[in-house]
């Protein structure tokens, strides 16, 4: 497997010089995206780096930052797109673009567009992603830090992806806190509301993570950076105040 293994890279670098002699990048890039990203902005990522690297064959696989991170580290891709954990030793975790997290609910619920008190969302069942999702940890951090611990929450229930936890929310089981990336089709169709939290400050960045050491060089470092280049232009825009 060794042998196997320095056989690809090889035929990756000689495939990549050739392309490069012609003006050209060539070569696979595996990419790994944490639920919010690989669903609401890698596509848009992808297609808009193909177009400037047409022969860049791009792979994709999606779950929560943990897992992806775990990947990274098995070597079963080469760049890793999370909600930003804190730093770690065993990998380079570099910011590329900022998000904000907002409270969704029921059209019909009292909150919608209205603003409430931290202390409110004692009173409401709430739905929450599972343990290892970087969103998860964003809204508890955000809650602690307001003085609302998790156990005096009621949370009913606890869903692997964000188009679960906007589902349920439609229909009527609780609520949430999403991307604002995330909500943006149900808040034009009116389908779901958003709801202002006094003193809760839901903001964080999406990150890129690599393994320690040098920047990456090659197709990765080339992806890298049109990422921190471009990110925030391709980015959809923020949420106008009168929908949120």
């Amino acid at each position: 497997m060794p042998f196997a293994e320095r056989m690809k890279e090889l035929s990756d670098e000689a495939f990549a010089a050739v392309a490069e002699a012609f003006g050209q990048h060539a070569g696979e890039l595996a990419l790994g995206a944490s639920q919010t990203i690989g669903q609401y902005l890698l596509p848009t990522f992808v297609a808009a780096f193909r177009r400037s690297n047409p022969k860049v064959k791009v792979t994709a696989r999606s779950g929560n930052t943990d897992e992806m991170l775990e990947a990274l580290l098995a070597r079963e891709i080469q760049l890793a797109l999370i909600e930003g954990p804190e730093q770690r030793k065993d990998l380079h975790i570099e910011p590329f673009m900022e998000d904000h997290m907002v409270l969704v609910v029921p059209a019909t619920h009292g909150w919608a567009n209205h603003d409430i008190k931290v202390e409110d969302l004692k009173s409401e069942p709430l739905l929450m992603r599972e343990f290892g999702s970087g969103s998860r940890r964003v809204v508890e951090q955000a809650l602690s830090k307001a003085g609302v611990k998790t156990k005096d929450l009621t949370i009913s229930m606890e869903l692997d992806s964000t188009e679960g936890l906007l589902n349920a929310v439609e229909a009527g089981l609780g609520i949430t806190f999403v991307s604002r990336w995330a909500v943006r089709n149900q808040l034009s169709l009116g389908t779901l509301k958003v709801a202002r939290v006094q003193g809760l400050k839901l903001s964080r960045r999406f990150s890129m993570a690599y393994p320690a050491g040098p920047e990456p060089t090659g197709i990765v470092g080339i992806f890298r950076t049109f990422l921190l280049s471009q990110a925030i232009e391709m980015a959809p825009k923020r949420i106008a105040r009168t929908n949120a």
